[in-house]
């Protein structure tokens, strides 16, 4: 008999505190949920205490992440995106976030307080941890280098991403990028992402075809690549640079050797002609 009573003692504490679970998807760590979310995406964080004969609770949610805050159906904060719902017929209180952002990443825990019926006591659910991710944007571009009009100076712009963890290459179907020095920079966005450019010099004077240069991003979020095509006709008008400017120049001179010749002749025509004409004098 003693047995039967312990039995059902546990049975009715295992009841009483329940456990929280997730209307996202997600996968569970010892009844710890871990909840994966893209950047944008709607979440429902759940909590339930696993007794429907609730006829009143309050519930607040607790968040560890960058920073500590509490999250309770009075509180102000983010109103637009986060908001806390609750059924008391089934005992559930629901977290709902709206818009999720990379700074939103972090661990959850629900408090459910008991009211009625009484004797009125408090619940702690099981943390459940939010992971963010935003796949990075990829962007390519490409400029002269000064003063080098066989070189192009190529740009690789990655923005938006998180984690930030990232790896970045640039390739060339002809010739090989050369990364210039210092021109890494990573900085985080105000809305927790993070962003990152690269730079590169391309020697195109063997690329008579042209080329077609591609950024490679590798990221938690996966793969993702961006390709530039540098065109013939743009290498051959870089080409065609330094002919034209020595053929300007050489006409220049030309037209100054000529002025210079036409005065010389000039002069010796108005010189000669008094010499002509003094034996007749």
């Amino acid at each position: 008999m003693a047995g039967l009573v312990l039995t059902f003692g546990l049975l009715e504490m295992t009841t009483l505190f329940g456990a929280c679970t997730t209307q996202h998807a997600s996968t569970t760590l010892k009844n710890n949920p871990v909840v994966v979310a893209s950047s944008g995406d709607s979440v429902n964080l759940t909590c339930s205490r696993g007794w429907h004969n609730l006829t009143r609770f309050r519930s607040e949610w607790e968040f560890h992440g960058k920073h500590k805050e509490l999250f309770t159906p009075e509180s102000t904060v983010d109103e637009s995106r986060m908001s806390i719902l609750k059924d008391e017929n089934k005992g559930v209180s629901v977290l709902k976030i709206t818009g999720v952002k990379p700074s939103d990443a972090g661990i959850y825990r629900c408090t459910i307080h008991v009211i009625l019926p009484p004797p009125a006591y408090s619940i702690q659910g099981n943390w459940t941890t939010l992971v963010v991710f935003a796949p990075p944007r990829v962007w390519l571009s490409s400029k002269s280098a000064p003063g080098s009009p066989f070189v192009e100076q190529v740009t690789c712009a990655v923005s938006e991403f998180y984690p930030a963890p990232i790896h970045i290459t640039m390739t060339s179907a002809c010739g090989e990028p050369q990364e210039l020095e210092n021109s890494v920079t990573q900085r985080q966005n105000p809305d927790g992402t993070y962003s990152t450019t690269r730079r590169a010099l391309l020697n195109t004077t063997i690329c008579t075809d042209g080329t077609e240069v591609t950024c490679s991003a590798k990221h938690e979020t996966g793969d993702w690549n961006r390709s530039l095509r540098i065109s013939h006709v743009k290498n051959k008008g870089l080409a065609h640079r330094i002919p034209t400017e020595f053929l300007i120049r050489t006409v220049i001179f030309a037209a100054f050797l000529c002025i210079i010749c036409v005065i010389f002749l000039t002069y010796n025509m108005c010189c000669e002609q008094p010499k002509k004409e003094s034996p007749i004098a």
